[in-house]
């Protein structure tokens, strides 16, 4: 987010960065083939200057004086310094990354073709971004802490967006005790009269026991009806959803089949609640505790 928005304001670096990120497989293949061409250099000029001054048979002396520094100032040091200020370094260093990606392009096209191939063979996609994993994603919040780039409240709301999908269709319904209905049997105007007291649009209709609700109604439609009129030729059929079905799922469905309202039905198939667009608590901004999440969902 930091580089997009350095970027809009004219980082050259920034927008680089973001163009590299685009290629994933391509910016990680440059990093790994300069690190492998650094430690391999390193080894040969230790080898040989280890040769020079003690003579054959101290080559040894080379993988153990070079291992520990290639480990402490090639991979500790530079991480650690960089996962503290990485969007301050990464606009500067994509320029000699960029440079390298020209140098070694002949050795990263074999590469790139090769990663692409294996990851076909083993069912792989080729779209992922390893960027974006879930568990990535989770693993640099837990190493940023309190000091790094991420601040509290954007972790507050990533672990909201993560638990958007774990949230199911108990957790933000409207209970039964809460939801304005009408009996299947009445009339046209007294129907009217429930919608207009609790400003509800569509209102559920129930047979018998309100936990058996058998459709919705659509109180617009009644607009210029028969008072005494029955409301049965206007009751539309109405989706049931289990209690525990995930509101990711469910709000897809909902989009796919242009539904306003679903009923949540335990596993005796008795209405629990119902999931509706006009629900002031959902506006499809998921609340409280996991699903506290300040997304709007878009429906239509």
């Amino acid at each position: 987010m930091k580089l997009r928005h350095r970027a809009a304001k004219g980082s050259e670096g920034s927008r680089l960065a973001l163009e590299m990120l685009k290629k994933p497989e391509w910016l990680l293949s440059t990093t790994l083939v300069g690190t492998n061409i650094a430690v391999v250099t390193n080894t040969t000029m230790a080898t040989a200057l280890m040769l020079e001054l003690f003579g054959p048979g101290s080559s040894w002396m080379a993988v153990v004086l070079v291992a520990p520094l290639i480990w402490v100032f090639g991979e500790i040091v530079p991480k650690s310094i960089f996962q503290q200020r990485a969007n301050d370094l990464t606009p500067r260093v994509i320029f000699v990354l960029k440079f390298c990606s020209y140098l070694f392009y002949p050795i990263l096209l074999v590469f790139s073709f090769l990663a692409r191939l294996l990851g076909r063979l083993l069912g792989g996609n080729d779209t992922q971004n390893p960027f974006t994993l879930r568990e990535e994603i989770k693993t640099m919040m837990q190493m940023s802490g309190n000091d790094g780039d991420i601040e509290p409240i954007e972790q507050g709301m990533i672990r909201r967006l993560f638990n958007f999908g774990e949230t199911t269709a108990h957790e933000v319904m409207m209970p039964l005790i809460d939801v304005a209905m009408v009996e299947r049997e009445v009339t046209c105007s007294e129907a009217r009269k429930v919608a207009i007291e609790h400003s509800h649009a569509r209102i559920p209709v129930y047979q018998e026991r309100v936990d058996r609700i058998v459709g919705v109604l659509d109180t617009l439609e009644l607009l210029g009806v028969a008072a005494d009129e029955p409301i049965q030729p206007f009751i539309k059929q109405v989706t049931y959803v289990p209690a525990g079905k995930s509101i990711q799922d469910l709000l897809l469905d909902m989009r796919r089949t242009r539904e306003q309202v679903t009923v949540v039905v335990d596993e005796f198939g008795g209405a629990e609640g119902i999931v509706s667009i006009e629900y002031k608590k959902l506006k499809f901004t998921i609340l409280r505790g996991s699903a506290q999440s300040i997304q709007e969902v878009k429906i239509s």
